[in-house]
């Protein structure tokens, strides 16, 4: 599911999960109480992402029910009902970072699946790619505006082989100005973990410590 909004007037849009069906149940939040509305139309999507005020809501991206497939809709929310606009994504995608931005100027970012570095840019009427981000990468964050925003956190199945317990890897922090947030590259030195599960008794080790009961 996502949301957009604030603490006292939000919309929380999407619910489901792999193993049921999807559906695009809505719900208004005024600061005290929870209210069903209408729910968004896109082929039963979830994992979708959004911006906006409760009044002026984007909805896009997503995955739909089995056979899960990316989509690429986009839907409007203008305080009562979902439209369906016909200016899709160019690139299907789900579990991209919640737009930065409004209902008419926001940014799309990252997603899956498989897991990109795309971004594309929306302004009212029509998306248009624009410079990638520093890798690919699904489920994050964001924030700000389309001219000084800032994503953050996620996953990267490319990088997650890195981050294993024990590896020796370096951060590179690059930034095209000291002005800007920039961002992080990682280098994997020496990789350390293929050491230990390469070697049975090691190995056997290992599994004796994390499967063996306290007395």
């Amino acid at each position: 599911m996502t949301a957009f909004g604030t603490e006292t007037a939000g919309v929380l849009a999407g619910v489901g999960t792999p193993s049921v069906t999807y559906g695009g149940t809505t719900e208004e939040y005024d600061g005290t109480n929870w209210t069903t509305v209408n729910p968004y139309s896109a082929p039963g999507a979830n994992y979708r992402s959004s911006c906006g005020p409760q009044t002026a809501g984007l909805l896009a991206g997503g995955v739909a029910p089995s056979p899960a497939e990316m989509t690429n809709a986009v839907e409007e929310y203008d305080g009562t009902s979902w439209t369906t606009n016909s200016a899709t994504l160019n690139t299907a995608r789900e579990a991209m970072a919640n737009y930065i931005g409004t209902q008419t100027l926001a940014l799309c970012a990252g997603g899956d699946e498989p897991p990109v570095a795309s971004v594309e840019y929306w302004d009212g009427s029509s998306w248009t790619e624009i410079a990638d981000l520093s890798g690919a990468r699904r489920a994050f964050g964001g924030a700000g505006s389309t001219t000084s925003g800032i994503v953050y956190g996620g996953s990267s199945k490319k990088q997650k082989k890195n981050f294993q317990t024990g590896n020796k890897i370096l951060l590179n922090w690059k930034s095209k100005n000291e002005n800007k947030t920039g961002y992080f590259n990682v280098e994997l030195l020496k990789p350390i973990a293929p050491l230990f599960f390469e070697d049975k008794k090691k190995t056997v080790c290992i599994f004796c410590l994390l499967y063996t009961s306290p007395s």
